[in-house]
């Protein structure tokens, strides 16, 4: 088991890879990737399930054994882990369950956990996150933000 893999991920992974070595062979065919990504709730594209198989190299039989299921399925878990945590993140600052959040909602939360920002700082924190300039901040701008590094300077002030 990878080390970064916890032992709930490794079982649950083995179950679904079982689940589709329907001849108990120890392994599975390529194609079937796209029923287990979506089983586990991706929507991968075409080009996503090709990057997925020449990643594994499954080789002439295009099928894959548990351990290269493996590499193709914990990234995209942990991935999946990782979006869940920041949705959890979002539903902190969108304290009227909007969708959104504003500077107010950003300086309030850090109130909560004894952080006091200025006015100016939480605007500068909207401002980076907030690509329709709308003075507020949705789900999916907050995803790409934090996907796409998070904060810069803003995050060196506080810590």
């Amino acid at each position: 088991m990878p080390q970064y893999m916890g032992q709930e991920l490794h079982i649950e992974l083995k179950r679904i890879f079982d689940k589709y070595d329907e001849d108990r062979n120890g392994s599975i065919e390529a194609r079937d990737l796209n029923l287990i990504m979506r089983d586990v709730g991706f929507e991968p594209t075409e080009a996503d399930l090709n990057e997925f198989i020449d990643a594994a190299d499954v080789g002439e039989l295009r099928c894959l054994d548990f351990k290269e299921f493996l590499q193709v399925m914990a990234p995209k878990l942990r991935e999946v882990e990782s979006d869940e945590n920041l949705r959890k993140a979002f539903e902190v600052f969108d304290r009227q369950g909007d969708g959104y959040f504003n500077a107010l909602d950003v300086r309030t939360v850090m109130a909560t956990v004894g952080e006091v920002i200025s006015e100016a700082d939480s605007s500068l924190i909207i401002n980076e996150m907030d690509t329709h300039n709308e003075h507020r901040v949705g789900l999916r701008a907050f995803l790409d933000y934090m996907h796409a590094g998070g904060p810069s300077e803003m995050a060196s002030r506080y810590s």
